[in-house]
């Protein structure tokens, strides 16, 4: 109590000790008028800090008896089942709008690779609820149509096999969906199924 008492007397002398310096220091004018102001209010702020700090230390020691008196029961199992139907209906939303924006996004990358003409996507999440990862990705199913390359074919007489060309086109465009889907995404190449509109 007395240190506490006698470092407010030395901050008060320090104080006014400064407001006097400044007051030589400057010339007779109209500065030295709002020095003086300014210096008279920071010696009022210096003798009155302790009796705020006691007036605020006094209010936050005091309870208040009605938020003593209210408590809340978070036993409730009603509202329990029902924070974890929400929280499963949050987690089922966010797989629906993830497996949505990740369809459209492959959707834009298929697209883009020579000779699809037109594509649909749907991703397929494991049945396992994860409720703290990302959903994984069972698999990704690519709906394609192409335009198909019209090669020449020699005309062969009594030749009795038929040009399997579409099968290798077909092959050609589906491998390089998967190649591309794997080195952008994080799919395995067993993981894309690459099918045909009809």
């Amino acid at each position: 109590m007395i240190e506490s008492l006698s470092l407010w007397v030395k901050n008060i002398i320090l104080v006014v000790l400064f407001a006097s310096f400044l007051e030589l220091i400057l010339p007779s004018s109209r500065m030295q008028l709002f020095i003086r102001v300014i210096m008279g209010l920071f010696i009022m702020m210096t003798i009155l800090n302790p009796v705020i700090d006691f007036v605020h230390s006094k209010l936050i020691m005091r309870e208040v008896p009605a938020v003593r008196s209210i408590q809340y029961n978070y036993q409730d199992t009603n509202m329990n089942r029902s924070i974890d139907n929400m929280a499963k209906g949050q987690r089922r939303l966010a797989r629906e709008v993830y497996c949505a924006d990740l369809s459209k996004q492959i959707t834009a990358t298929v697209h883009a690779i020579e000779g699809v003409t037109k594509a649909e996507t749907a991703v397929i999440l494991k049945n396992t609820d994860y409720p703290n990862n990302m959903p994984q990705i069972d698999r990704v199913i690519v709906y394609i149509s192409h335009r198909k390359q019209h090669n020449v074919v020699p005309v062969k007489i009594n030749d009795s096999k038929k040009s399997n060309s579409t099968t290798a086109i077909d092959k050609t465009v589906a491998d390089k969906i998967r190649r591309t889907l794997c080195q952008l995404y994080p799919f395995k190449a067993n993981q894309i199924y690459v099918e045909y509109f009809n």
